[in-house]
């Protein structure tokens, strides 16, 4: 068997699909170089994020992940074309399973699309201290799905990210990251020195 044999060897054949060992190839290289170039331009995004102010800071991040995805995208469109799976016999043939996908999956659908709606809008960013249901906490990363929020003490949870589109949240740090604001109530006697109390406070 000689090179171009080897090349041409065919290990795998399904109706319109056949798979040679230069589809695997070029697949791999085709994951290989996205993930690099993923990899670099979040690196590089990073890195001007630091050099930013807190307030700037999450937008690169949120760049970051609006390329990752879009690169992502991109690589399994042409990975499917290499292979030769086109969306049109995808779309044709399948169309029962995906319908039944659709239902099982409509929340996992939901909380990508919201997800896309975040990262693209902006108004929420890493960094920003944000109160949902009661909960107040800092957002320590956004992903395409879910988010994760860090609370006052030190407990990550990880919210979808449909429960920050649909539901009110409250952020505190909108406009200024560095300064955030909590109002707190309390009572003492009347008999109290103001200057003490404020003293004592600080």
């Amino acid at each position: 068997m000689n090179l171009r044999q080897f090349w041409g060897y065919e290990f795998f054949h399904a109706a319109r699909m056949s798979l040679t060992v230069s589809d695997v190839t070029i697949v791999f290289i085709v994951l290989i170089f996205a993930y690099l170039l993923s990899s670099s331009i979040r690196k590089v995004l990073l890195k001007k994020a630091e050099q930013q102010t807190k307030s700037n800071a999450g937008r690169f991040y949120t760049y970051s992940q609006l390329i990752k995805y879009t690169i992502f995208v991109f690589t399994l469109f042409i990975i499917l074309e290499i292979l030769g799976i086109h969306l049109t016999s995808l779309t044709a043939g399948g169309a029962a399973l995906l319908v039944g996908l659709g239902f099982g999956l409509q929340h996992t659908f939901n909380d990508f699309v919201s997800g896309i709606i975040i990262l693209w809008e902006g108004s929420l960013q890493v960094g920003n201290i944000i109160e949902i249901q009661n909960i107040v906490g800092r957002v320590k990363h956004i992903g395409i799905r879910t988010s994760k929020i860090t609370t006052r003490d030190g407990v990550t949870i990880i919210v979808p990210n449909s429960k920050l589109v649909s539901e009110n949240v409250v952020n505190w740090s909108h406009q200024q990251v560095d300064r955030t604001r909590f109002m707190i109530r309390f009572s003492v006697s009347v008999d109290s020195d103001p200057d003490l109390v404020q003293s004592i406070l600080l």
